[in-house]
């Protein structure tokens, strides 16, 4: 089940971008 490995790290990575997108906005903001 690859894809199942696949999307699970695909998951990882918006999550990951998604955080430091916050972080920068964060940043920004201060």
């Amino acid at each position: 089940m690859w894809w199942q490995v696949v999307d699970d790290q695909y998951a990882q990575t918006v999550k990951h971008l998604e955080n430091s997108c916050c972080r920068c906005h964060q940043t920004q903001n201060y």
